[in-house]
């Protein structure tokens, strides 16, 4: 801890936004790290993994690009929702070990359709001053973004050395297969669903179909209702707090 609280050192900023980290009310703890180190300490490994992650993935989902916000509202607050959502399940499932990996894969599901919304709005501009004509439709730049997104997000995560578990869940997140029941992908893809039946989608055509993914959700992962109502209880106001904090 000594070491990396050296090295975090040379970068004040972060070094503050890590010890202000722990210091909020995301902790429970009654007594307030006053250096580095503790913070460090405090966090963990696996904690310093998440919030670096956070730190790094939250400007990358909240573009400063009108379309693009137009386009997927409160991006930042719906990736925490799925992970929240996702990191519970994997707890209920008795696979503790990998609910950290889970939950960061949460956070970065959809990291890619801001990245490569971005990218196509900044080629076309370039382009559309020498040819005088816009190059690509809304519509066009819509499916285009939705059909590649899952490749970026994947390729952020390799980049960002995320465990091969949130790795697979990211790669996997598009379908339930039969021969992986309870994997982190499905996982991830029924958190999806639910977060978004509580309000935490990026579209409104998020929610075409959710009762029956969802419906096949329960059925693949073997989960009952009442088990579903306990995953969400809490979650707008957990949400809310840890939205605020939680990449700061």
């Amino acid at each position: 801890f000594g070491k990396l609280a050296g090295l975090l050192a040379q970068e004040p900023a972060l070094a503050s936004r890590i010890v202000r980290l722990t210091n909020s009310a995301a902790f429970t703890s009654r007594s307030p790290a006053t250096s580095l180190e503790q913070a460090v300490g405090r966090l963990g490994i696996s904690g310093l993994q998440t919030a670096l992650v956070e730190f790094a993935v939250k400007p990358a989902l909240e573009s400063k690009d009108q379309k693009l916000r137009d386009t997927f509202r409160a991006p930042w607050p719906h990736a925490i929702a799925t992970a929240l959502v996702a990191e519970k399940l994997m707890h209920q499932f008795g696979q503790a070990e990998l609910a950290p990996a889970v939950y960061l894969a949460g956070l970065l599901h959809d990291v890619g359709k801001p990245i490569i919304g971005q990218f196509l709005l900044m080629v076309e501009r370039q382009t559309s001053g020498t040819r005088g004509a816009k190059w690509m439709t809304d519509d066009v730049w819509l499916r285009s973004v939705l059909a590649t997104f899952r490749t970026v997000s994947l390729e952020v995560a390799k980049a960002w050395h995320l465990p091969p578990a949130g790795l697979l869940a990211i790669e996997r997140a598009d379908s339930y297969r039969p021969d992986s029941a309870r994997s982190g992908g499905s996982v991830l893809r029924y958190a999806l669903g639910l977060a978004a039946r509580e309000g935490y989608f990026l579209r409104r055509p998020d929610l075409d179909g959710i009762d029956a993914d969802l419906a096949a959700g329960r059925k693949h992962l073997d989960v009952d209702e009442k088990t579903e109502l306990k995953l969400v209880a809490g979650l707008k106001q957990t949400v809310t707090l840890l939205a605020g904090i939680r990449g700061a």
